[in-house]
């Protein structure tokens, strides 16, 4: 998984292995753009423990333009 801080894949991006991941980890930064790059569905949430508005990515989808905070 990559986070990228800003808007349209902009800034410097964190890449996660999701393999340890808890069952609702925090985003390594707060996200505003994401792209998935497992073979897993992701859903991306913009409050703590996986709280408020969802986002869902299926394998090789992307979005440019999200706030995710938390992740599962």
């Amino acid at each position: 998984m990559c986070f990228f801080p800003e808007s349209d894949f902009r800034g410097t991006p964190e890449n996660v292995d999701p393999a340890n991941m808890p069952i609702c980890g925090a985003t390594p930064n707060i996200a505003k753009s994401v792209v998935n790059h497992t073979g897993e569905v992701y859903s991306f949430y913009d409050h703590e423990k996986c709280g408020g508005a969802k986002v869902t990515l299926s394998p090789g989808q992307e979005n440019p333009n999200l706030t995710a905070v938390s992740w599962r």
